[in-house]
């Protein structure tokens, strides 16, 4: 009597059990339904670049175990620094130096020819002082002479206060 009991006390759990699993809607279908409707455009994107991202590390370390199999069975020689031909290395150095010295000396006679004349300077200076004491705006004053507003501004508060 008792087994019977007990038999029927599981039979029932498990029908109850079973219609409530069927009507909640917070089973995996329900949940996988919810976020599948609520994916924005950019939560797409992300995936296809993680996709994307996945793929090129795979090939990525595709190569490089290509390139240890390779190093490994002697199809690729890596050279030491004893195998490098010194003078070989020396030459190039050489070489390059002179090309530095040669690009140097052509930056340095060029910088003179960029040196600020203070007098033009100071003709700006006087020019933006006097049209502010006339009470001309900045943007009238950068139009007129042909600067930035962020100069004007800039002359204004080193200069002028």
């Amino acid at each position: 009597m008792i087994t019977f009991l007990l038999v029927l006390i599981g039979f029932l759990l498990i029908i109850i059990n079973f219609k409530t699993i069927k009507n909640e809607k917070n089973t995996f279908k329900g949940t996988f339904d919810d976020v599948s409707s609520n994916l924005k455009d950019y939560d797409i994107e992300i995936g296809k670049l993680r996709k994307e991202f996945g793929e090129t590390i795979f090939e990525l370390q595709q190569e490089i175990q290509d390139l240890k199999g390779n190093i490994d069975n002697g199809k690729i020689k890596i050279y030491k620094e004893s195998d490098i031909d010194n003078e070989y290395i020396n030459s190039d150095i050489e070489d390059n130096e002179e090309k530095v010295e040669i690009e140097q000396k052509t930056y340095i006679q060029n910088s003179d020819e960029y040196k600020l004349n203070p007098q033009e300077n100071n003709v700006k200076i006087n020019e933006i002082k006097e049209m502010m004491d006339k009470g001309l705006s900045i943007d009238s004053i950068s139009e007129k002479l042909g600067m930035g507003k962020g100069e004007i501004l800039l002359i204004e508060k080193l200069y002028h206060k």
